[in-house]
């Protein structure tokens, strides 16, 4: 045996000290405190679900459009002359009514025409007495086998045709002195009017435009998918439209509405499917006034819907599809079927039921039958609000 000299010795001194470190690691491990022990919970994700609702909606439309007259026509005489009056009111900016003279020409080169054609028809007129009295004359004279150049038959019809024929220049000679006279169309402002006394004008030669201030028309950009929220008869007859519109717009430096209607639809679609309405809007006299070129926007009154659940655009994924949390509380991924979307809304026609909950912001990488809860929020569109719903933009 080993004697202890030989243990403390300079080179094995270390020997005691390591044994000393094992048996204290010996000891520490023994009898240490336990550790508490936690059991290990498995999170459940939660998303924010809408409540399934189904409500009878009128989904309206929202579109625009400029402005315009429903009757604008050229001012222009059809016959040439000189100007020798001017109305007063015969400016541009200028409100005229209907039959209000604006422009005179000079009538004598016009009487002087009639007196002329006035002449021609009394000649024409002796000339039929005489190819009649002659005719008498050849027929009670003419053998049996006379033709009808020797009965004067010929010569009595060329007589009538140049009695009509005169008749019909006289009545194109009085009309023409009656256009001498420009009256006002119809009731309406008076623009971009060029015109001085004196002046020479041609037929035909545009001196002003005149329109109608009390009825313009709008051309109105429709998406053709949004044509069946309206009462629109998809037929080949052509029916009468009164869908009611409101349109607002800025004029004179304020904010006005107006009342209208959609009279009719133009036909086909362009390149980006899109097709128009035309609305028409009649101006009263204490209505706001409406001036052709305005931007107005409009919205068009939809026809209601039944049974329609509207969720937030947000919950559709891949245009057809949404997710659910069924009563086991786990995720599934549901298939839709929808009337229409706007910028927040999409219309669900079948594919859910009535307290589902589903995801108010859907996601393509969720899997199906993920555990998850649900943080219910009410449906966008409430029952008081089912009548005036969403909005369909037409952009």
């Amino acid at each position: 045996m080993m004697s202890t000299s030989k243990l403390l010795s300079p080179g094995r001194a270390w020997i005691p000290v390591v044994i000393g470190i094992i048996v204290l690691m010996t000891l520490l491990y023994r009898y240490s405190p336990e550790a508490d022990q936690h059991p290990v919970l498995k999170q459940v994700p939660e998303f924010t679900t809408v409540v399934v609702q189904a409500q009878n909606l009128r989904l309206d439309l929202h579109s625009q459009g400029i402005a315009a007259a429903s009757r604008q026509v050229s001012l222009a005489m059809e016959t040439g002359g000189r100007v020798i009056d001017v109305a007063p009111e015969f400016k541009s900016g200028h409100w005229v009514k209907a039959g209000t003279p604006l422009l005179q020409l000079d009538p004598e080169p016009f009487s002087l025409e009639i007196a002329q054609h006035k002449h021609q028809l009394d000649a024409a007129k002796l000339h039929l007495e005489e190819v009649r009295a002659t005719a008498v004359v050849a027929q009670r004279l003419a053998a049996s086998k006379a033709n009808d150049f020797a009965l004067r038959k010929p010569q009595l019809a060329e007589a009538e045709s140049r009695v009509r024929s005169a008749k019909a220049a006289l009545r194109m000679a009085e009309r023409q002195l009656e256009q001498a006279t420009l009256k006002a169309p119809f009731t309406g402002r008076l623009v971009d009017v060029s015109l001085a006394e004196g002046q020479y004008l041609r037929a035909g030669e545009t001196l002003g435009t005149i329109y109608s201030a009390d009825e313009m028309v709008l051309r109105l950009p429709i998406q053709d998918a949004g044509l069946q929220l309206l009462s629109l008869p998809i037929q080949l007859q052509a029916v009468p439209l009164d869908i009611p519109v409101k349109l607002s717009g800025s004029f004179g430096g304020k904010r006005h509405t107006w009342d209208g209607s959609i009279r009719r639809r133009e036909g086909g679609l362009n390149a980006n499917r899109m097709t128009w309405l035309i609305a028409e809007v009649t101006l009263d006299s204490g209505d706001p006034p409406l001036e052709p070129g305005v931007y107005v926007e409009v919205l068009i009154t939809g026809r209601l819907v039944e049974d329609l659940v509207a969720l937030p655009r947000s919950a559709l994924v891949n245009d057809s599809h949404v997710w659910v949390i069924g009563s086991e509380q786990v995720l599934s991924r549901r298939p839709v079927e929808w009337l229409h979307r706007d910028e927040q809304n999409v219309y669900v026609t079948s594919g859910l039921e009535p307290g589902e909950q589903v995801l108010r912001r859907g996601h393509s990488h969720l899997l199906e039958g993920t555990p998850a809860r649900s943080i219910p929020e009410e449906a966008l569109i409430t029952a008081d609000d089912a009548l005036t719903a969403g909005a369909a933009t037409a952009q």
